[in-house]
């Protein structure tokens, strides 16, 4: 059969399948494609092959900074890193907050949630910390979720980003070259994202009259819902895992030190100071979004 034809026919299938939604991904991703190298006419042995090399492929150019680096940016948001940083930058602007600093906010802690290189992990950081200030002054939540997109957007340069790993994969260079390339084109989203902040804020006022808090709304203090106490945050070394994620950052892009070295460090350092009596289990729960 025509690679051509085979190539096309796997495309419908796995496209097929995801709107379907009713096969794991999962399976679908190996099985179809291993289907489609048998009606090319490669037996068992060649597909095994095939896979092997594909495989060590894959973890030859990014697999290991992936890894690791999953596993490093799970335990450090476990650790509440990320969460203490957003509080206090709400905690200065205290009463300066209106409607164009609620959106500027928006982009500037969905940039920093996207260190994660998590688009889950960012919504999960964002959204509760924003909505109740979108909802209070009346802002069109929508707004939300475009500036929120916008500005991670603006950060899928991360070399441990999943795109830029595929991309790298494909293209035969190295995350960290073709990162380094890409952000030119992540800088392109600043006057994007700064005409959004314009034409938002211009439609609000058209809308409810004001940039500040409206007559009508509640003018009692912002609280934020509780969430569930997370038993591995570890607000009292927030210094320390501060500093030892600004090495990282500076070994990866001064020093150029191989990422997935970086990364295994500062997943051992993490661990171990952060949870001496058990590492272990922090290591099982960072590992899992590996697997995954």
């Amino acid at each position: 059969m025509s690679p051509t034809i085979v190539a096309l026919i796997m495309l419908a299938v796995v496209v097929g399948c995801i709107l379907w939604n009713k096969i794991p991904m999962n399976f679908v991703m190996f099985v179809v494609p291993v289907i489609c190298c048998f009606l090319l006419g490669f037996n068992i042995q060649e597909a095994s092959g095939f896979i092997l090399d594909q495989i060590n492929t894959v973890m030859a150019s990014a697999g290991y900074m992936l890894l690791f680096g999953l596993v490093y940016f799970t335990m450090l948001t476990e650790t509440g890193l990320f969460e203490i940083i957003i509080n206090k930058m709400i905690g200065l602007l205290g009463k300066k907050i209106n409607v164009v600093v609620i959106m500027v906010m928006t982009t500037i802690i969905s940039c920093v949630a996207y260190l994660t290189a998590s688009m889950s992990t960012a919504y999960l950081i964002v959204f509760p910390i924003m909505i109740q200030l979108y909802r209070r002054y009346q802002i069109n939540r929508e707004y939300a979720f475009i500036i929120c997109q916008t500005g991670l957007s603006a950060m899928c340069f991360l070399p441990w980003g999943i795109g830029v790993v595929n991309s790298a994969m494909m293209a035969g260079v190295s995350p960290e070259e073709l990162a380094g390339a890409s952000v030119p084109w992540g800088l392109c989203f600043i006057p994007a994202i700064v005409l959004q902040w314009i034409y938002f804020a211009f439609m609000h006022k058209k809308r409810v009259g004001t940039l500040g808090l409206p007559a009508n709304a509640d003018g009692s203090e912002i609280t934020f819902e509780a969430k569930e106490e997370n038993p591995n945050a570890r607000p009292k070394l927030f210094w320390f895992n501060l500093f030892v994620f600004v090495c990282v950052v500076v070994a990866l892009a001064y020093f150029k030190v191989p990422s997935y070295i970086v990364f295994i460090a500062g997943s051992i350092v993490t661990a171990m100071v952060n949870y001496p009596k058990d590492f272990g289990a922090i290591w099982n729960k960072a590992g899992a979004t590996f697997f995954n």
